[in-house]
C-alpha cells in the first residue's frame, strides 16, 4: 500500500533494489505489513520499508567497515529487530541508489551468491 502511495523516486528505488536482489540464485523473498525480507537459506540478508517518504534498505553488511561520509550509513544494531540487518541506508537520490545496489553486490560476495 504504501509503495502504491509513494513518490516515484522511491518506487524507482524499490524497483532497482528488488531486481539486483532477485537477481542472486538462493534469494527468497517475503513480504509482510512492516516490510520486504530477502533471505539465503535462514540468514536474513536484507530488509525493505518505506517510513514517510524515504525508503530504508537494511543490509546484513558490518557499518563499521564503511565510511560514513561517503555512503550516509547508519548503525542500527542496537534496535532488536535489526540486529541481523544493521547497516542501514536511506533512499531518496539516484546516488542512494546506486549505492546500494554496489553494497547488494558486497552481500553477494559476502555470502557466495551466483548471479541467475
Amino acid at each position: 500500500e504504501r509503495l502504491a502511495e509513494a513518490e516515484d523516486i522511491v518506487k524507482q528505488g524499490y524497483e532497482e533494489i528488488n531486481a539486483k536482489l532477485l537477481s542472486y540464485k538462493k534469494v527468497n523473498v517475503r513480504v509482510s505489513k512492516k516490510y520486504v525480507s530477502y533471505r539465503v537459506g535462514r540468514q536474513l540478508v536484507a530488509k525493505l520499508t518505506i517510513r514517510g517518504k524515504t525508503l530504508r534498505c537494511y543490509l546484513a553488511l558490518d557499518p563499521e567497515t564503511y565510511e560514513v561520509t561517503k555512503l550516509h550509513h547508519k548503525d542500527e544494531s542496537e534496535f532488536s529487530s535489526y540486529k541481523e540487518v544493521p547497516m542501514m541506508m536511506r533512499v531518496r537520490s539516484n546516488r542512494a541508489i546506486k549505492n546500494t545496489v554496489r553494497l547488494i553486490e558486497d552481500i553477494a560476495t559476502k555470502y557466495s551468491l551466483i548471479a541467475k
